[in-house]
């Protein structure tokens, strides 16, 4: 075995895994992930030589780091009857409250199977949030819980075929039970985009059939991929509510635009869920004319980015025009807000009927905001590009569209005389834009937001904006700590029951974040996922045999989390009697 250490190129976060290679049944090396130990800048923060450490133990498990696979499979089965993980009870707690147990209970009717799903669907959402790894590895360590789940591979992966049935009833079926219990608010809701991509070259083919002469297309297909690779993809839209709690998602093929996906996600869910009127707010990529033209026509509203650069000559004005702004005591940001009126044209389907180019007028407020600390970041970024500039000043004939990304925009070529410089047809000169330059380091520091909601104050509409950061940190969540990817399943039908699983995941580990984190004031230090994960995982009990276990050493977070659930876990040993009273007290006092 040996570590192994994923760094995501967007957000710059380190993972540390422990890895094994084994070999297959053509006696060819594979590699496959053992353990997720999380971040490496938070596990270097409690040790800073945990790489060393980690490295030494992985060495010293395997003489070669190639394993049998049977093997292996004995010697953690081994391992784990010494002792059992408990911190999973308190996310059952959340599970049991929005009663998905129950649900999948009577979904199981309409099915001719002999596994239990519900079962199954724990195993795969609790490991998925304490232990992401690959179905076959949540599978073998199934036993490492207290109550072991017995299922049974096979049945694992035919199960996803059923949860992607299920999937939009079990959304509805959660959203429903989050209301009730929680008094979700849904006018105003959050929407964003990204990607998952596979680690395969090829995209999925397309496929005829025979019978109606239709044409399916693949799944996973090459398209924009925000981590910057050229590997088939699905892409997934996903709205928040404003506590930050999964409302809804959905799954598009790799090759689907962001702002192409917006539109189906809003008009399923109003269906669906009976919601009378939302407010989506989301950044410049989903801010489209047809987007905003469908919101408005549908009766809904807005709450969306605009670019600046690259904007009309007359709202560039507006915005440099210092008249209007209103700075802050300290100022550090300054902001003003003009109203507008526009047409745009929707083409698309609205009340089930195809329509074209219908016309739509749209009253907006725009508030144009100057940010200081924003401003500085831009700047501290154009050093580079300066740097980059000056160098092709000087030397033009280096100037190739491969190696100029960030400054290419400030060139421009122009048809000019050899002998004289006018600009005349002949030879071609690359000249600086010096220009446009200085109109987008004036512009640094500004963004826009453009809102349906006209009677909103430009404060409020520049806080309700800033509700898109829990959607990045829920993407960020459920790539990072939930490991949406890689994704070890290949057909379009597991690829969505995957997904499904991610989306429990994620809701019940905001939900359980939101309870543990109530009340506390702005200098108290909040859980994040990181530490609830480390924490839940510690949780453990020895079995000393005749029914007693040994509660294992554990951190102060499990006793915080015992503490507001109002459970008393102070104790060494316990008779396996007061252990299921313990764990009933969890489920009572959620």
């Amino acid at each position: 075995m040996f570590i192994k250490t994923i760094t995501n190129k967007k957000t710059g976060i380190t993972n540390v895994y422990l890895v094994e290679g084994y070999r297959d049944i053509n006696n060819a090396v594979k590699h496959r992930t053992i353990k997720s130990y999380g971040r490496l800048d938070i596990l270097k923060k409690q040790d800073p030589n945990i790489l060393i450490k980690l490295r030494s133990e992985a060495k010293n498990t395997t003489n070669n780091g190639i394993v049998n696979l049977s093997f292996n499979i004995k010697s953690t089965a081994n391992e784990r009857k010494k002792s059992f993980n408990y911190g999973y009870y308190f996310l059952e707690a959340i599970y049991k409250k929005l009663e998905i147990d129950k649900f999948l209970f009577f979904k199981s009717n309409n099915y001719k199977f002999e596994y239990n799903l519900n079962d199954i669907m724990k195993l795969l959402v609790f490991s998925r949030i304490l232990n992401p790894a690959s179905k076959l590895r949540t599978w073998e360590n199934q036993k490492c819980f207290f109550e072991p789940f017995n299922t049974e591979y096979g049945d694992i992966i035919r199960s996803l075929n059923v949860i992607n049935d299920i999937k939009e009833d079990l959304q509805l079926h959660i959203h429903k039970n989050i209301t009730n219990i929680y008094g979700r608010d849904t006018t105003l809701m959050f929407y964003d985009v990204t990607n998952y991509y596979f680690e395969k070259d090829y995209e999925d083919s397309d496929i005829l059939n025979d019978e109606t002469g239709e044409v399916k297309e693949g799944f996973r297909k090459k398209g924009m991929c925000k981590a910057n690779t050229r590997n088939p993809l699905v892409v997934m839209g996903l709205l928040i509510d404003s506590n930050g709690i999964p409302v809804a998602y959905k799954l598009f093929k790799g090759n689907t635009s962001d702002y192409k996906t917006l539109i189906p996600i809003l008009s399923e869910l109003k269906e669906k869920y009976k919601i009378d009127r939302i407010i989506t707010t989301a950044d410049k990529g989903l801010n489209s004319g047809n987007n905003l033209a469908y919101m408005v026509l549908n009766g809904d509203g807005y709450i969306v980015s605009q670019k600046i650069r690259g904007s009309k000559k007359n709202f560039i004005e507006i915005v440099l025009n210092q008249e209007g702004y209103i700075f802050n005591k300290k100022k550090t940001h300054k902001s003003k807000s003009i109203t507008r009126e526009r047409e745009m044209s929707f083409t698309g389907y609205f009340n089930k009927e195809y329509v074209k180019d219908k016309k739509v007028k749209l009253k907006e407020k725009v508030v144009i905001f100057w940010s200081k600390d924003y401003d500085e970041r831009m700047k501290y970024k154009r050093k580079e590009i300066m740097k980059k500039i000056e160098e092709y000043k000087k030397n033009p004939k280096a100037f190739k569209a491969s190696n100029t990304y960030g400054i290419k925009r400030y060139f421009k070529t122009k048809q000019v005389d050899k002998k004289t410089g006018e600009e005349i047809k002949g030879r071609t000169k690359i000249i600086f834009d010096e220009e446009k330059y200085n109109r987008d380091i004036a512009l640094d520091g500004y963004y826009a937001i453009v809102t349906s909601e006209v009677n909103l104050t430009d404060e409020e509409i520049i806080s309700k904006y800033r509700g898109l950061i829990d959607i990045e940190d829920a993407f960020r969540i459920i790539k990072s700590d939930l490991e949406g990817r890689p994704i070890y399943v290949r057909c379009e039908e597991n690829i969505e029951g995957h997904f499904l699983i991610c989306f429990i995941a994620l809701i019940i580990s905001r939900l359980l974040l939101n309870y543990l984190n109530k009340g506390k004031k702005k200098e108290e230090t909040k859980i994040s996922i990181d530490r609830l994960k480390e924490a839940l995982n510690s949780a453990r009990v020895k079995n000393l045999g005749k029914n007693i276990y040994e509660f294992e050493e554990t951190s102060d977070l499990v006793r915080e989390i015992e503490e507001r659930f109002n459970v008393d876990g102070d104790f060494a040993q316990i008779p396996i009697e007061q252990f299921k009273k313990y764990v009933k007290s969890i489920f009572d006092n959620i």
